[in-house]
């Protein structure tokens, strides 16, 4: 398990099995040391950091305040306690390969590789694997 980064994918996906996939997320671990980031490969094959910082909630403005759970659970108070505030995007001009990955509604393993070339996508390509099917989890 641990932290992975996240990957918004604006470009073509070669056998992408369901479409829906393309407007969801996929995970990462290859772009240095995974920090739950968030990432977009551009429709123009550019690989784009969306920096943030995290601001802290008022407690009356979470999800459990001023409910039962409030008081019952400590654990309830933490929930919506930060939230991202976008501070930049930055080009990152990335030059190597990104697998990144998904399990799909059905339990299939889907992922992809990406190699960028002085940051330009230059391929994507989909990775099979032959434990690609997860229909028994």
């Amino acid at each position: 398990m641990g932290l992975f980064d996240h990957v918004n994918c604006e470009c073509y996906l070669p056998d992408l099995p369901y479409p829906e996939l393309k407007q969801g997320y996929f995970q990462t671990k290859s772009i240095g040391d995974p920090y739950m980031g968030y990432f977009t490969i551009t429709e123009e094959g550019r690989l784009i950091e969306h920096r943030f910082v995290y601001e802290s909630v008022p407690e009356e403005d979470r999800p459990y305040w001023g409910k039962p759970d409030w008081d019952k659970q400590p654990l309830f108070r933490i929930f919506g306690s930060l939230k991202m505030i976008p501070t930049e995007d930055v080009d990152l001009n990335y030059h190597g390969d990104i697998n990144f990955y998904t399990i799909a509604k059905n339990k299939e393993w889907v992922e992809y590789k990406a190699r960028f070339t002085h940051g330009i996508l230059e391929t994507v390509e989909r990775v099979y694997r032959p434990s690609d099917d997860f229909s028994d989890l």
